[in-house]
């Protein structure tokens, strides 16, 4: 599970704050790529962790 938002400008963590929810990037690449595209950030690629 992620831990920290990783939007321009977002300093959200893991907390006990209500409402609050991280989401692991989408394994399907076009819907992967549209929330890349929509976090906003110029040559930023998320990682994939391997289980």
């Amino acid at each position: 599970m992620p831990s920290a938002c990783c939007a321009v400008g977002c300093t959200n963590a893991l907390s006990e704050k209500k409402g609050l929810a991280f989401y692991k990037f989408p394994k399907d690449p076009v819907r992967r790529q549209k929330w890349i595209t929509a976090i906003r950030r110029d040559h930023w690629t998320p990682t994939l962790k391997k289980p």
